[in-house]
């Protein structure tokens, strides 16, 4: 199956390979020839001038990169800063919300 440059693009962040120096590198050209060009990994090394061997270390990097997004892909997303403080603030008010009723209800007895 080839990748979509969406999903070239998302590993390539995960990795770090989207600097334009890591783009250039010949690992990175040939990993993007397997992946999304649909090219033998022998030819892709071949192309880039890099070992077979050294390609296939990139794509096991690579592959541990996916299985680790897969895993967090399932995840809740951490809340912001003001998400948090937010959600403080409501939690104040409905305490102090809770202590004036509570007076209330003294006073009307």
């Amino acid at each position: 199956m080839k990748w979509t440059e969406k999903h070239w693009d998302a590993m390539c962040k995960l990795r770090s390979l989207d600097s334009p120096t890591r783009q250039a590198s010949a690992s990175t050209r040939a990993l993007r020839m397997v992946l999304v060009d649909g090219m033998g990994v022998l030819e892709a090394a071949e192309a880039a001038g890099i070992t077979r061997q050294a390609l296939e270390q990139t794509m096991d990097r690579s592959r541990e990169t996916v299985e680790q997004a897969k895993i967090l892909a399932g995840a809740n997303i951490p809340p912001t800063a003001s998400e948090i403080r937010q959600s403080l603030a409501m939690k104040r008010l409905e305490r102090q919300k809770a202590r004036i009723e509570a007076r209330m209800r003294r006073v009307q007895k």
